[in-house]
């Protein structure tokens, strides 16, 4: 399966998450204390119930350039976050700079990042 493939089977998955979402009740606690912009570092175990959270809001985040990351990139673009395409190991200068211009241009009111990479936190 290509990477174009992941991509929209992460799009089917995004969808099926958003209808998940209707059935749920989330709780979001002190998010008067966040105020744009900031940069949320979440575990890899923490990102669903974050994007359940924070669905629909624009924030930017960071998918690899493999076909995980092109599954990844699905989801997040599904329910409408912004996914920038790089890793340790591959264009993550890169998509670390377009997720700063992101946020400091306003497109994008925070960045999200997991802190527990392939190659630890």
């Amino acid at each position: 399966m290509g990477e174009r493939s992941w991509y929209v089977a992460g799009r089917t998955a995004g969808l099926m998450l958003r209808l998940w979402r209707t059935m749920i009740r989330v709780e979001n606690r002190n998010s008067g204390v966040r105020r744009a912009p900031y940069v949320l570092a979440l575990w890899h175990g923490r990102v669903i119930p974050n994007m359940m959270d924070n669905y629909d809001c624009g924030s930017v985040t960071m998918a690899s350039r493999s076909n995980d990351g092109a599954l990844a990139a699905g989801i997040v673009d599904q329910l409408g976050l912004i996914a920038t395409r790089g890793s340790t190991s591959r264009s993550g200068k890169q998509a670390l700079e377009e997720m700063e211009e992101k946020v400091r241009s306003g497109e994008a009111p925070f960045a999200a990042l997991t802190v527990d990479g392939p190659r630890g936190p």
